[in-house]
């Protein structure tokens, strides 16, 4: 229903990829609620536990890093401080 209503009201934005950030609560986490949103195609992004430090906002910024890091082996551990 939300969806529908949603693409109605922003069609401009109907074939753009969807991210859900859920926390852990047991109801976003239940199988049948994962299922159902890989089914329709709406990509979660992860919460960890016991957050409080990252803001929401945070949470756009890993998907992308682990992108840009992805194959990237790190050997000098100076470097992950920067």
């Amino acid at each position: 229903m939300f969806l529908k209503k949603f693409k109605e009201k922003r069609p401009e934005m109907a074939n753009r990829d969807w991210y859900f950030h859920f926390d852990n609560v047991p109801c976003h986490t239940a199988n049948s609620t994962k299922e159902l949103l890989a089914k329709k195609g709406i990509k979660v992004i992860d919460h960890p536990p016991y957050s409080p430090t990252l803001p929401p906002a945070d949470f756009f910024y890993f998907p992308v890093m682990k992108k840009m890091l992805e194959g990237v082996e790190i050997v000098d551990k100076s470097v992950q401080k920067e």
